[in-house]
């Protein structure tokens, strides 16, 4: 009788093909996969180009069901094709910036693509650039004439639309702080002393040891939200090994230790040594324990690249509403969960850019809370009661989530 294969099985194939991937091995060759989850897995977390790219270079008998390889090679050329046009809009935005003579540094998917075998196969569903905040007019200006179409600002990030290109372009590396232990805001308002010029003059990336501390704390920061998948850890893994021998390691490890995030680097580090064979001075400074390495893994695994697939998104109101009531202070009603998320405070709305006609205009927040029954309930055909219901079933995830964000040092 053919054996039933287990969930924890086929997570661990999906790691070894992305390592395989990554270090552009063959992949190992195994019978009892159920390749529809090993598909999910890749698509949910956006990186099932990869998979593809890898799970073809296996023997007859060994690769995926006819159906699912086709599934697999569609999304390996919509990946491809998605890259292309993200490239070419690209190029195109900073021929004209270095025209402009506007300086901008490359941020995240579009920075550190190139670390990849396939640099078309990271994805990205923005591209992200910084600017300085004197160049915001000159920059707007000059994506409008390129033909972008402006979205909705929210603090210092602007959107702009092209197609099926868009881009984000920011002002500062954080709008918000992870949490209330360190002022992650200030620290980075430094950002530009950190830059490296490219050759063709006003295009700028951060210094190696610089751009992976803030590769970490983004990451921190969508793990403290939401959550984050398994391409944020592999474009960890992906970015040392291409520059592990110009980091300055200790510079690193003290600066983790000012922004109070040694002991989840740490866990990341491990993670990358566990799944994907990296190797750092940090990885072994708070081994995981088997049973906290297995919850972290799920919850990784589970959700998706930004931590959105299937949860209770009600959860992470509930933690950060907890976040500022810490400190000594009287834990919150229950009642004031509802009363957030219904009636969310003018600090709240005028940094979110769907509402940002608050900004300045406090009066306007009834308006904004009307706007946003009527934009968020009616049409989805979602009953406030049903909204209450989600958000009283939050509790449970609220609770696993506050778990695993201690055991990941956040």
């Amino acid at each position: 009788m053919r054996k039933e294969p287990d969930m924890e099985a086929n997570s661990t194939y999906f790691i070894k093909l992305l390592s395989a991937f990554l270090h552009r091995h063959d992949p190992l060759q195994e019978n009892e996969i159920d390749w529809e989850r090993v598909y999910r897995l890749g698509n949910i977390h956006f990186v099932s180009g990869m998979i593809f790219f890898t799970a073809r270079g296996l023997r007859e008998g060994n690769r995926p069901p006819g159906h699912i390889l086709h599934r697999m090679k569609q999304d390996f050329a919509s990946t491809l094709a998605r890259s292309a046009a993200q490239e070419e809009e690209m190029d195109g935005v900073i021929r004209e910036f270095c025209k402009a003579e506007i300086p901008h540094l490359l941020l995240k998917g579009f920075a550190i693509r190139g670390c990849y075998p396939v640099k078309e196969l990271r994805t990205m569903g923005d591209i992200d650039f910084l600017i300085k905040r004197e160049d915001r007019a000159k920059s707007h200006g000059l994506l409008l004439a390129l033909g972008f179409k402006a979205g909705p600002a929210n603090g210092n990030v602007w959107h702009y639309a092209k197609g099926k290109v868009s881009l984000e372009v920011h002002s500062e590396l954080f709008s918000d702080n992870i949490n209330n232990r360190f002022d992650y805001i200030g620290y980075f308002s430094g950002a530009w002393e950190h830059a490296v010029r490219e050759p063709n003059g006003f295009t700028y990336m951060f210094k190696p040891a610089y751009h992976l501390l803030y590769l970490l704390v983004h990451m921190a920061k969508h793990f403290h939200g939401h959550g984050c998948g398994i391409r944020m850890i592999l474009d960890i893994a992906a970015y040392v090994k291409q520059v592990e021998e110009t980091l300055d390691w200790a510079w690193i490890e003290g600066e983790l230790k000012k922004l109070r995030l040694s002991v989840f680097a740490s866990n990341v580090f491990g993670l990358c040594r566990r799944w994907f064979g990296t190797l750092t001075p940090m990885h072994g400074h708070s081994e995981m324990e088997e049973t906290v390495y297995k919850e972290i893994s799920d919850y990784i695994l589970s959700a998706g690249t930004f931590g959105f697939y299937r949860r209770n998104k009600y959860a992470s109101i509930r933690r950060k509403f907890n976040d500022g009531h810490r400190g000594g202070q009287k834990k919150p009603a229950a009642g004031s969960y509802y009363s957030k998320f219904f009636f969310p405070s003018y600090r709240t709305l005028s940094n979110s850019g769907a509402y940002a006609f608050v900004r300045n205009r406090p009066y306007l927040v009834p308006v904004a809370w009307i706007y946003r029954f009527a934009r968020n309930l009616i049409p989805r055909r979602r009953s406030p009661v049903r909204i209450l219901l989600d958000i009283a079933g939050s509790k449970r995830e609220y609770n696993r989530q506050a778990d695993v964000l201690s055991k990941m040092g956040l």
